[in-house]
């Protein structure tokens, strides 16, 4: 069942991009898919505290340095999530990224300035998450690895590393079937 529904909302997202003329099928590579779906099931495995979320009851995504992935997300904007409304956005620079949001996906393009944008939302139930090499090591909370495999074998068996320490600090709880699909760190 699990699978299916990440079939679901892949053809969803796709769909609704082709129909919105965003991007063709062929520009979009099987990492940026698979990113896009990881993603989405994380929004489905995290909770975050009730006073966090706030009267709108919307769950806020904000994409920095990864345009693809954002425009992956964007078509299933307003759509419900967990009963909650679904708003993604996308930031050019540090300094546009306005709060609250309760993910934050920080492209690899943004290595230079990752540890800034951690200590912004530092102390904040804000799920940090990237694709870049190191990023549990400087605090962040989710780093999805692997992505572009094609087989899970041993020398892949995880996709994703998780910083527990930085997401219960946080106030997150990540529930127990997503954290044995992840290898555990704990960086302070």
């Amino acid at each position: 069942m699990f699978r299916t529904k990440r079939h679901i909302v892949f053809l969803a997202i796709m769909v609704g991009l082709l129909l919105k003329g965003a991007l063709s099928i062929a520009a979009v590579s099987e990492e940026d898919r698979i990113k896009a779906l990881y993603l989405y099931n994380f929004l489905l495995f995290v909770d975050w505290p009730e006073d966090v979320i706030g009267e709108d009851n919307t769950l806020r995504v904000a994409v920095i340095g990864d345009d693809t992935l954002f425009e992956l997300f964007e078509p299933i904007t307003q759509k419900p999530i967990k009963g909650r409304k679904l708003i993604v956005e996308r930031f050019d620079a540090l300094e546009d990224l306005r709060s609250p949001c309760h993910v934050l996906f920080v492209g690899r393009s943004q290595g230079h300035i990752a540890p800034r944008i951690l200590e912004k939302v530092k102390d904040r139930p804000v799920l940090t998450v990237s694709d870049m090499n190191g990023f549990t090591q400087m605090g962040g909370m989710v780093y999805f690895k692997h992505l572009a495999c094609k087989e899970h074998t041993a020398s892949h068996p995880k996709r994703f590393e998780i910083n527990l320490s930085a997401v219960e600090h946080a106030g997150l709880k990540i529930r127990s079937r997503l954290l044995r699909l992840s290898d555990i760190v704990n960086q302070p």
